[in-house]
């Protein structure tokens, strides 16, 4: 597999990786929580911490590659 293959398929991986969470991230906020139960609001931190991740390394070989 040549290193521009590699590319493509980590950015496709990324991005659908990306996809995935902004889904769950859907699901969680969709969430109906009973008055009785507060939600934890960790859950949201760490897969808002991921999101940036992953979007920033996203943008990292974006970057790269117009600088091709």
């Amino acid at each position: 597999m040549s290193k521009i293959d590699e590319i493509k398929e980590e950015l496709m991986h990324l991005e659908q990786a990306l996809n995935h969470l902004e889904n769950a991230i859907d699901e969680y906020e969709s969430i109906d929580w009973p008055d009785c139960i507060q939600p934890p609001h960790h859950v949201m931190m760490e897969m808002n911490d991921v999101h940036y991740l992953i979007s920033q390394r996203k943008q990292e070989i974006e970057d790269k590659l117009e600088r091709i």
